[in-house]
């Protein structure tokens, strides 16, 4: 079976009551809108999915969000169909097939996915795996379909726990170091209806198998694996819910942890953490957090603005006692006013105010709930603004009135100019608004290319309320960094923004028709790099190169050695000529013994030399020769000494 990449979170009932030591009642976010989008998104994706185990979870997850689940009838037959020997492919497909309250025929596939889930419990030493599987089908079934007694079945599992219900011991194959092992039994013991206290008991034995359960800051592996997720949540629901308490500091530490895990993009990832979530905003909603959310987060000047209590599925909290206080307010950036916070009104889990005596911008508001510690939310106060005295210069010096001058009314009229490379192109505006903008622009718009330059405009004055800006743009510096030497028809428009406004402005103010020069050419040097001997802009060819070669060794003349080869093969005729005429004395050679033996060994190393010379005087190279010669010639002394030694040892008697 496949396994998941989500977190045994659920666990983490039990273990960060270990970790945590300041406890409060507040988290920053929730199961929002936009997630539960996703996790639609997530579960439709799944049905389609060709994964038995996939397809399931998917099942789950759509049922649970409430999505639409009629397409699993047909999906769940046909993967069961097309491998009705396989047995997580039976078992998954059934499941989904329960979810989805399908009723169904298999045909001919019926009888061998049944015959498959029975094969699947097999012998008393069968897989875990297999009978795991068999047996949560069975139940997904109404039990006793598929196992002709589910009641022994059971007890064959039940046998790996004690009486109250907690881990025992794990099956045949299974490391009691492993919580793959253990989160299955746990999926088993849920599904068997445990008691409340022993569903307590196995939880604390498995939260000893977490990573980081000990000596550890208390984060959770991503890698493990999560089947303990929905083996609690089934457990605690249809179990022992009431049974089984949760504290608020740890239930505002698991809630941070699924909080935490919601990004993830499986189905069964999903779903284990969604039926977390649900479980613990439903069954323990006293434990359960709650997040405080700026319901208007952006209001106008005087607005009422409004703070909701949500639990951690985003829904409204009703019937809630005890208020929230704002605490204190505190403005940000330019808006530096001392603000006294209002009184929120409200009962249940919404609360009003009116955020009045203050000006545009944005304030931290420290908000506290029942005492507990202040958490911050950001609320930002906007209000409308205007452009004004807008006028637009052509000059051929930086004082933009030295020029011809172009008014720019608010509404209607358009300037129509033009302006040369060695000339300036200003503008000069007024925002009347409530607090000075943070940014504005002079925006040049290439007609021909759509391409888009911006200069930043200066404040020069502030005026009660309002802010004096201007631009001055250079062309004849802008013309190759900004305008690239394009020249032709640009569309002049003014920027501003800031994040007190209620929208951003932006003010046509008309096409204006450039000049500029060619673009230079530009000369590139024949080398990149500087040569060792010339400058990098070198244009002629390289120097010739001659190379000096090694004179031969001086040889002599062709006579000498002719002379020489001769006078040796005159004196090697001569000796073998006359060589029978003198004949062999073989007087003092050694008859028998070993002074024999030794005697002909050496004659033998002397013939060898013999021949390694004459091997080397035709083809043998001279380091060949010398790796040979030095074994044979130290043999060859060896031998003759032994040889010398025996003779006159003959000799001698």
């Amino acid at each position: 079976m496949a396994s998941s990449s989500s977190p045994p979170v659920l666990a983490i009932f039990f273990l960060v009551a270990l970790t945590l030591n300041q406890v409060t009642a507040q988290v920053d976010s929730f199961f929002s809108k936009a997630d539960f989008e996703r996790y639609h998104g997530i579960a439709k994706a799944a049905l389609e999915s060709r994964s038995p185990e996939t397809v399931f979870f998917g099942t789950k997850l759509s049922k649970a969000l409430g999505g639409d689940i009629s397409s699993v009838c047909t999906s769940a037959v046909g993967l069961i169909s097309d491998n009705p020997d396989d047995l997580e492919t039976v078992a998954y497909g059934m499941g989904a097939l329960k979810e989805a309250s399908c009723e169904v025929s298999l045909g001919a596939a019926e009888t061998r996915a049944m015959k498959t889930l029975k094969s699947g419990w097999g012998a008393e030493g069968g897989s875990f795996r297999c009978k795991r599987l068999t047996l949560l089908a069975d139940l997904a079934l109404g039990g006793g379909k598929i196992l002709e007694n589910v009641e022994t079945a059971v007890k064959n599992i039940n046998k790996h726990r004690s009486e109250d219900g907690s881990v025992l011991s794990l099956p045949e194959g299974m490391s009691d170091e492993s919580t793959d092992g253990t989160f299955q039994l746990l999926e088993i013991i849920a599904a068997t209806k445990v008691t409340s206290k022993g569903i307590k008991k196995t939880l604390e034995r498995a939260a000893d198998l977490l990573p980081g359960a000990e000596g550890s800051d208390g984060e959770v592996d991503a890698g493990a694996d999560a089947t303990l997720l929905s083996a609690l949540a089934t457990a605690v629901a249809d179990a022992g819910g009431p049974g089984l308490s949760v504290t608020p500091a740890q239930g505002e530490a698991l809630a941070r942890i699924l909080l935490k895990m919601k990004g993830t993009a499986s189905a069964k990832g999903a779903y284990k953490v969604f039926a977390a979530l649900r479980t613990l905003a439903t069954k323990f909603p006293d434990a359960a957090p709650e997040a405080l959310v700026l319901a208007t987060p952006v209001i106008e000047e005087g607005a009422v603005f409004r703070v909701e209590c949500r639990n951690i599925l985003g829904g409204e909290i009703s019937g809630r006692s005890g208020g929230v206080e704002l605490e204190k307010v505190v403005a940000l950036g330019q808006a530096a006013d001392s603000v006294t916070p209002p009184r929120l009104e409200g009962s249940g889990g919404a609360f009003e105010a009116t955020f009045t005596g203050s000006r545009v911008g944005v304030y931290e508001l420290s908000l506290k709930v029942g005492g507990k510690d202040a958490v911050k939310r950001f609320l930002v106060v906007q209000a409308a603004a205007s452009l004004m005295n807008i006028e637009v210069g052509v000059s051929p010096s930086r004082a933009h009135l030295d020029g011809k001058l172009y008014q720019v009314p608010l509404r209607g009229g358009q300037v129509k100019a033009s302006a040369l490379e060695g000339e300036y192109v200003s503008v000069s505006f007024t925002v009347a608004a409530a607090a000075i903008p943070q940014q504005a622009f002079f925006k040049f718009t290439n007609l021909a290319t759509n391409s888009e330059i911006l200069f930043a405009a200066k404040r020069s004055g502030i005026r009660s309320g309002a802010g004096s800006f201007v631009a001055v743009v250079s062309l004849a510096d802008e013309v190759q960094a900004a305008f690239g030497h394009r020249s032709g028809e640009y569309q002049l428009s003014l920027v501003v923004g800031d994040v007190g406004f209620d929208k951003p402005l932006e003010q046509d103010l008309g096409a204006l028709n450039l000049t500029f020069s060619s673009k230079p050419p530009v000369s590139h040097a024949l080398y990149r790099k500087p040569l060792l001997w010339e400058s990098d802009t070198a244009l002629s060819p390289l120097p010739e190169i001659h190379h000096q070669f090694r004179q031969p060794e001086r040889r002599p003349n062709a006579v000498l050695p002719a002379v020489f080869t001769f006078l040796v093969a005159l004196v090697l005729t001569a000796f073998f000529r006359y060589l029978p005429r003198v004949g062999a004395n073989l007087n003092g050679f050694p008859s028998r013994g070993m002074a024999l033996f030794w005697n002909i060994a050496w004659l033998v190393c002397l013939l060898m030399v013999i021949f390694l010379f004459t091997a080397y005087w035709m083809f043998l190279k001279g380091m060949t020769t010398l790796k040979l010669l030095f074994p044979l010639g130290v043999t060859t002394l060896l031998v003759g000494h032994r040889a010398f030694v025996g003779k006159v040892k003959a000799g001698r008697s």
